[in-house]
């Protein structure tokens, strides 16, 4: 049900486009930008490529309008928010910075279907997200914090198989399922107070703590 949930959502989006990374609209900034109204969204519609993005917003907040999206070169943060429900960002394949989520009221669900390349990750402290959906991303060259996240249930990450830094999972005692199985190695690992994870989830990430024989 989950899976389907997502793919709905994620369906919602509309086709998937194909535009070219350097694609430059005429007004798309460079520089550090911040959404925080409808107005702000429209004024970067049909931007490829983006500076650092800061949402913030305490009102309703559509983002359809970033469909062709596909570079943010600096950050991306994700609140704090009280009227963004969802974040669906269907062809962004690369973040430079980090991937920020932060402090939350109502975003249910996080979709970032194509994301190949981000620094790093945390997501933190929001109090409705059950959905956290990753499933192209294979390396993270930092950390990887997913914490405190009372509804959160699902964490797709698929295709990852690295984390040069810690991946730390803690505190979100609804998770379920923490789609991490190719995962081979992290630099550190905690993955604590998550009550709901699978027993075999638990085993699967303690084998990668055990030290390895040497040939």
């Amino acid at each position: 049900m989950r899976r389907l949930l997502a793919s709905l959502a994620l369906a919602a989006c509309g086709p998937a486009t194909t535009v070219h990374p350097d694609t430059v609209a005429a007004g798309c900034p460079r520089e550090p930008v911040r959404l925080s109204g409808q107005e702000d969204v429209a004024g970067i519609a049909g931007c490829a490529k983006l500076g650092a993005v800061t949402i913030r917003t305490g009102a309703p907040l559509s983002l359809g309008a970033l469909r062709r999206l596909q570079t943010i070169d600096g950050d991306l943060v994700i609140g704090p928010s009280v009227g963004l429900e969802d974040v669906a960002l269907p062809e962004v394949v690369t973040i430079t910075g980090t991937l920020r989520v932060i402090g939350n009221g109502n975003v249910h669900g996080v979709f970032l279907p194509k994301l190949a390349r981000v620094a790093a990750i945390e997501v933190d402290s929001n109090p409705a997200l059950a959905n956290l959906s990753l499933p192209s991303l294979a390396v993270v060259p930092g950390p990887v914090a997913i914490l405190n996240n009372p509804e959160l249930e699902l964490v797709e990450l698929s295709a990852l198989t690295a984390v040069e830094g810690e991946l730390a999972v803690i505190k979100n005692p609804k998770l379920v399922m923490l789609e991490v199985a190719k995962l081979e190695r992290a630099k550190t690992l905690r993955v604590e107070d998550n009550p709901a994870l699978p027993a075999a989830t638990n085993d699967a990430l303690n084998r990668l703590r055990a030290p390895r024989a040497s040939p």
